[in-house]
């Protein structure tokens, strides 16, 4: 059963009598796109739609409740924070580098001071932090980690 139709472009018809073409003959070629013409025949569709009614009905049942299922079982993103313990290298005060930062993230460069950030005395030096605490979510699986300095 076909529900969509195309319709086709009718063409001249040419009468050949003996080779000879009756009337002018287009030589012109012509290259304009031509769209294709789609026709919905809605008694037919909705027959279709009358005769499976109860497949339709078991389908949108099942469509709904994946789409309930996925919206229930989406979990939300914990996120847990590390700090080093003990920090050393060839920066100046590295200890600095320890534990949470005294400034927030939305300090500016002019906030940092001697007292409070690990800096770099030569162009190429190391800085080595370890031993990282911090309180993990219960029932969580760490998928991501990511690291930075400020």
């Amino acid at each position: 059963m076909k529900l969509f139709r195309r319709k086709k472009a009718e063409e001249p018809k040419r009468f050949l009598i003996h080779d000879i073409y009756q009337g002018a003959v287009d030589s012109t070629i012509n290259l304009k796109k031509k769209l294709p013409v789609v026709e919905i025949h809605f008694d037919r569709l909705w027959g279709t739609v009358k005769e499976h009614r109860h497949r339709i009905f078991d389908i949108s049942l099942v469509i709904i409740g994946m789409l309930i299922i996925s919206t229930f079982s989406t979990s939300h993103a914990s996120i847990a924070t590390f700090y080093p313990t003990s920090c050393l290298g060839g920066w100046e005060h590295p200890e600095n580098a320890q534990g949470q930062p005294d400034l927030s993230l939305d300090a500016q460069s002019q906030d940092f001071t001697v007292g409070n950030a690990a800096r770099l005395q030569q162009s190429i030096a190391s800085l080595y932090c370890g031993g990282f605490t911090g309180d993990i979510p219960e029932h969580s699986k760490p998928t991501q980690f990511k690291l930075s300095f400020s």
